[in-house]
């Protein structure tokens, strides 16, 4: 009963009338501070740690954020770890691979012969040739033949061998059972 003594102007008037804004709270001086940097990083570095102040809400989403960061840059250091691994591991074997290759074809001769003395791996196959000399298969593809006189050991596939850099460019083939060796060169 309220509304009815009330003057219909007068109700008519508070409907009518936009409504009180609520005044903005006023900004703490650390954010308007950090509108006047000019690097970018920098700014949004001093916004955040504004903010963090403004509630323990934005404290919490600000802690939860930079965990997220953390994790991200753990990972990506991981990945970046493999990566440099898996490179290392692949620059080492096309070392191995190119042992002793500068005596083939250039397009074949590898950038860098100087960087690995010597290789390890198994002998795959023995063939001798009409003057007596051993050609060696071995189990990393590479094939060497022997260039000194007609010594022969007794020696079978799956035993182990190293070929070692000697002087002059030259290469000995060692007999790791053995420990014999002989003069050889790359032919593939």
């Amino acid at each position: 009963m309220y509304f009815s003594r009330l003057s219909p102007f007068v109700l008519i008037a508070s409907l009518a009338a936009p409504p009180l804004l609520a005044q903005p709270a006023a900004l703490p001086s650390a954010l308007i501070s950090c509108a006047a940097i000019a690097v970018d990083a920098d700014r949004l570095a001093c916004y955040d740690r504004a903010v963090i102040g403004l509630s323990a809400e934005a404290r919490a989403i600000s802690e939860h954020r930079a965990a997220a960061t953390a994790r991200l840059a753990a990972e990506k250091a991981r990945a970046d770890a493999l990566a440099a691994e898996e490179r290392a591991k692949t620059e080492a074997e096309a070392k191995r691979a190119n042992f002793g290759s500068e005596g083939l074809p250039a397009p074949i001769r590898p950038s860098d012969p100087e960087a690995i003395d010597e290789i390890e791996t198994t002998l795959t196959e023995v063939l001798v040739n009409r003057a007596g000399q051993n050609t060696y298969l071995l189990g990393n593809g590479q094939l060497w033949r022997q260039i000194d006189g007609d010594i022969t050991y007794n020696i079978r596939p799956g035993e182990g061998v190293r070929i070692v850099r000697a002087s002059m460019g030259s290469y000995r083939l060692q007999f790791l059972r053995a420990k014999r060796f002989v003069n050889v060169r790359r032919l593939r």
